[in-house]
């Protein structure tokens, strides 16, 4: 009988560990800095940035649908790239104002996120 009472403890010691292990996991695996959209279906070009909201960031990528376009954050520019093709900006931390800008003075529909 005393063996039976011990086993039980034992297993519920194990169901409550596994489930505090699995809310500690999935409260960290929520950082602020998961990937959010910004400037999703406007339009940009070489004179007109679209502007996403300070956010904790380190990092963005932007596609123009029609032309080329251009990934920054704050005054800090990264790479443009061809129509269709990824922008990125990488290598921050901490939080930033995320920009799109396109590459030609035709409007283009762009996509861009921040990770």
């Amino acid at each position: 009988m005393n063996y039976m009472v011990r086993r039980t403890h034992l297993l519920l010691g194990l169901v409550m560990s596994l489930a505090a292990t699995a809310l500690v996991t999935l409260a960290l695996g929520t950082s602020p800095a998961s990937a959010s959209p910004y400037c999703g279906g406007q339009q940009v070009n070489n004179v007109q940035r679209c502007w996403g909201v300070i956010r904790v960031m380190s990092g963005a990528e932007v596609v123009g649908a029609s032309t080329g376009a251009c990934a920054g954050a704050d005054t800090y520019s990264g790479t443009c790239a061809p129509q269709g093709q990824r922008a990125y900006i990488d290598g921050l931390s901490g939080e930033h104002n995320p920009w799109a800008q396109g590459t030609a003075s035709a409007l283009t529909y762009v996509a861009a996120n921040t990770f």
